[in-house]
């Protein structure tokens, strides 16, 4: 619900970088959204429900605000861009020998004045947003969508990419741009690590390798087998 905000605030202005104008039309945009989220996502609005979706309006105008101080010299002009789908092809990746198909959504997409594209992913949460988590395979979508704006979508060069936490108003300390390995740097840097990744899930899926083993910062408190699950371990998110 709140992606979908974001893109139709965004969408409803003439010229995106007139914050002042997406904060005005805002209100009345979620307003409409909000009315239909009961139907559309199967919740019944509990008594707090008129709070909560003013605090909602607040959150999203700060981060609304916050991501454009940020963004001098960026200016978005897609949205919820699709590939894969809609009569889109999707993202077609050479892992060696073989191709694979993705498709996906991007959430933003913003352009500077030399014509450079930055990728922008929003998240309502803050977890496993680090480089390490690129590193260790646990979060991969942001160079993917890197390389679809790219290649399939034919926008220009990516630069620039990262995820932008909604509630916290801030960018994650993951930044393709800044990404570093022992073998490079950069965007192409955050691609060739993820076809890395790529190679070995697949070839695990194959060999039918999945190890029950817990993640090195602990469980989810919200993992569904937690219960009973011998191998839970609490975790990154119970206090964090």
């Amino acid at each position: 619900t709140l992606h979908k905000i974001l893109e139709e605030a965004y969408s409803s202005v003439s010229h995106r970088e007139e914050i002042a104008s997406v904060l005005t039309e805002l209100p009345g945009v979620a307003a409409k959204i909000f009315e239909q989220a009961p139907d559309e996502y199967g919740f019944r609005p509990s008594s707090l429900w008129e709070f909560e979706k003013a605090e909602y309006v607040s959150m999203l105008q700060s981060t609304i605000q916050v991501l454009h101080e940020k963004s001098q010299g960026w200016t978005p002009f897609a949205f919820e861009e699709k590939f894969g789908s809609n009569g889109v092809p999707p993202l077609e990746i050479d892992i060696g020998g073989e191709t694979i198909r993705l498709r996906g959504v991007i959430d933003r997409l913003d352009r500077n004045e030399a014509g450079e594209i930055r990728v922008v992913d929003y998240k309502s949460g803050s977890s496993h947003l680090d480089p390490k988590d690129l590193k260790n395979g646990a979060r991969l979508q942001l160079p993917i969508y890197a390389l679809a704006a790219m290649n399939t979508l034919q926008l220009g060069s990516v630069t620039e990419g990262f995820y932008w936490k909604i509630r916290q108003a801030e960018s994650s300390t993951l930044k393709l741009s800044s990404f570093r390995t022992d073998n490079g740097q950069g965007v192409q840097e955050a691609i060739r690590l993820v076809i890395e990744h790529l190679q070995k899930i697949l070839a695990g899926i194959r060999a039918a390798e999945f190890p029950p083993s817990p993640p090195k910062e602990g469980c989810s408190p919200y993992c569904p087998a937690m219960q009973w699950c011998w191998r839970y371990e609490p975790g990154w998110a119970g206090g964090k």
